[in-house]
């Protein structure tokens, strides 16, 4: 039993000694001047292809399942998430400055 005992208040204090990762998170995440943090840059480990043909013609852009991101996109931007607008997200909002 006094083994259990001291088992027990070794395994309390350590569990209470531990210090938490970030002590305040949401200053981290509201933080505007942190832009990108343990962050690589974007790629793509494989694509998806119907034949063994079309992958070794190594055409990227002609295959079913790429999507490409680039162009123009609608963006406003919000100091905080009260101040976004209303139906931000319609396809026909206004996001002219």
């Amino acid at each position: 039993m006094k083994k259990l005992f001291y088992l027990f208040m070794l395994v309390s204090f350590t569990a209470s000694a531990q210090q938490p990762k970030f002590a305040n998170v949401y200053s981290f995440i509201e933080n505007i001047n942190v832009f990108e943090a343990n962050q690589i840059e974007g790629h793509t480990v494989s694509i998806p292809y119907r034949s063994v043909s079309e992958a070794l013609s190594a055409q990227q852009a002609k295959s079913d399942n790429v999507l490409s991101l680039n162009g123009k996109w609608k963006f406003h931007f919000a100091n905080t998430p009260e101040g976004t607008p209303n139906n931000f997200f319609a396809s026909n909002f206004n996001d002219q400055a």
